[in-house]
C-alpha cells in the first residue's frame, strides 16, 4: 500500500543503501567475470541460484542509484561543478588504474591504452559514470518538468516513456541494448516524484527478501533449460521489471527509521569511488588476486568465497578512497582537490562564455 507522509524520515537509510547496492554491484561483476555464459542451459544448483541473485541484484542496484539520484538532485539547481567532480574522480582511478596494470604487466604500454587512461569518459571506462554525467546535464530540466506540472501529469509522462521504451525495445534490438540515458532519465525522474510527493511504501525487510527470493526461484528453472535467452526484453539492468523491484526496495528502504553509526557513513562517502577502483581496468587484476576464477563453480566455498570477497573489495577499496582524499587534504592547506576543480570549473565557465560569444557573434554576421 502506498501512502504519503508529512515528514520525511533522516536520510541515513539512503546511505546504508548505497553501501548494500555498491557491494551487490561487486558480486554481480564478480559472478558475471567468472560466469559468462549467464546461466543459460545450466542445472539449477545453490551456486547457480547465488550467481543469479548477484546478477539481479547487481541489475536491481543500478536502478536504485538513479532513484537515490532523482530522490537527492530534484530539488537542487545545476552545477558545473558536480560534472567536474564525477571526471576528475574517473580521471584519477582511471590513471591509477592503468598504472597498476603496466606496472604488473598485464598491459602493454601503447598509445591506444594510453589514450584510454587519459580519456576515461570518452572511452566509456565506465559506462554508468559517462550516463550520471549526461543525467546531471539534462537534470535541470526534469526537475523542472516535475516541479512544474500537475502530479497526474508527471504520473502520466513517467508511464507513456515507460510504454514506448517498453514497445519499441521489443522490436529495435539498438534501443533494448542501448537505453541507458534514456531510461535512466525515467528512474531520476521516478526518484524526485517520490521525494516531491514524500511516496512511501509499507515495506519491511521481510517483504523485500521474500520478493527478491521469488524472482530468483521462479527465473532459475526458467533459465537453466535455455540455451538462448529470450528473457533480455525483461531481465536486464534497465528492464522494466527490474527497475519495479528498485522502486519497491528504494520505498521500503527509504520510509524505514534506520540510524547508522559513523563507521556506515565512512563507507557510505566512498561509494562512487569503489565502483570506479573494482569495474574497469582492474577487474580481471582483482580476480585473479583474489584466486575467484581459480574456484570450481561447484565447490562448496563457491557462495562464501563471492560474498567474503565482494565484502572486502567494498572495504579496501574504500580505505584507498579515503587514503586519495586524505593525502590531497594534506598536500596543500587550501586542500588541492578543491583548487583544482574550482580552476576546472573556471575554465569550463570562460570556454562556455567565449563559445555563446562566438555563437552570438556569427549569428549576428549572418544577419547582416
Amino acid at each position: 500500500m502506498i501512502t504519503k507522509i508529512q515528514q520525511d524520515n533522516k536520510e541515513d537509510s539512503i546511505e546504508l543503501l548505497r553501501i548494500i547496492c555498491m557491494i551487490w554491484i561487486i558480486s554481480g561483476h564478480i559472478c558475471g567475470f567468472v560466469s559468462m555464459d549467464y546461466l543459460m542451459g545450466k542445472n539449477v544448483s545453490l551456486n547457480y541460484l547465488v550467481d543469479l541473485f548477484c546478477f539481479i541484484g547487481g541489475d536491481i542496484a543500478n536502478n536504485i542509484f538513479f532513484l537515490i539520484m532523482g530522490y537527492n538532485l530534484i530539488e537542487k539547481n545545476f552545477k558545473i561543478k558536480r560534472i567536474l567532480k564525477i571526471w576528475y574522480k574517473c580521471f584519477f582511478y582511471s590513471v591509477l588504474s592503468w598504472m597498476i596494470l603496466f606496472a604488473f604487466n598485464n598491459e602493454m604500454f601503447t598509445l591506444e591504452n594510453i589514450f584510454a587512461m587519459l580519456l576515461p569518459i570518452a572511452n566509456n571506462t565506465w559506462w554508468f559514470a559517462s550516463t550520471y554525467i549526461v543525467i546531471l546535464l539534462i537534470a535541470p530540466i526534469i526537475n523542472k518538468l516535475v516541479y512544474e506540472s500537475d502530479k497526474k501529469d508527471v504520473y502520466k509522462y513517467v508511464v507513456i516513456m515507460l510504454l514506448i521504451f517498453a514497445a519499441f525495445s521489443i522490436f529495435l534490438s539498438w534501443l533494448r541494448d542501448s537505453n541507458y540515458i534514456y531510461i535512466s532519465a525515467i528512474v531520476y525522474m521516478i526518484g524526485g516524484m517520490i521525494k516531491k510527493y514524500k511516496i512511501r511504501a509499507k515495506v519491511n525487510c521481510i517483504h523485500i527478501c521474500a520478493c527478491l527470493g521469488g524472482v530468483t526461484l521462479i527465473s532459475a528453472p526458467i533459465l537453466s533449460r535455455l540455451n538462448q535467452n529470450p528473457l533480455m526484453f525483461i531481465w536486464g539492468p534497465f528492464k522494466i521489471p527490474m527497475i519495479i523491484l528498485g522502486i519497491f526496495i528504494f520505498l521500503g528502504i527509504v520510509g524505514s527509521n534506520i540510524h547508522i553509526s559513523k563507521w556506515v557513513k565512512y563507507f557510505s562517502i566512498s561509494v562512487f569511488e569503489v565502483y570506479l577502483l573494482h569495474n574497469g581496468p582492474l577487474l580481471s587484476l582483482i580476480v585473479e588476486l583474489f584466486g575467484i576464477d581459480k574456484v570450481s563453480h561447484n565447490s562448496m566455498i563457491y557462495p562464501f568465497l563471492i560474498l567474503s570477497s565482494s565484502v572486502l573489495i567494498f572495504v579496501f577499496g574504500s580505505i584507498i578512497a579515503h587514503i586519495r582524499m586524505l593525502l590531497f587534504h594534506k598536500m596543500n592547506k587550501e586542500k588541492l582537490e578543491v583548487v583544482i576543480i574550482d580552476k576546472m570549473e573556471k575554465l569550463v565557465e570562460r570556454a562556455s562564455t567565449f563559445s555563446i560569444n562566438i555563437f552570438f557573434w556569427l549569428f549576428k554576421y549572418k544577419k547582416e
